[in-house]
């Protein structure tokens, strides 16, 4: 299933080695560092993306951006341990 492109949404590029770059706006909006820890998922057809820290990014969000009760578990625990 194909997402509804929105002209809003940014765009990059898988390069070499199977890196990408994350869109100045994401990264400014989000607070984002050099260095950060992401956690990187999958839903269905979806890639899932969220600092380590989201807890504390949880209020930037504003309610659009939801987390399955799977990977949220999977985070915390992770979190909790440090990894």
């Amino acid at each position: 299933m194909r997402p509804n492109v929105t002209k809003a949404m940014q765009k990059t590029g898988i390069q070499r080695r199977f890196t990408t770059t994350i869109p100045k706006k994401v990264r400014e909006r989000l607070g984002l560092k050099e260095g950060m820890e992401l956690f990187w998922d999958v839903e269905e057809d979806r890639i899932v993306i969220y600092p380590k820290a989201y807890k504390s990014l949880g209020g930037m969000f504003k309610g659009k951006v939801e987390y399955s009760t799977q990977l949220k578990e999977k985070v915390d625990k992770s979190f909790m341990r440090g990894t």
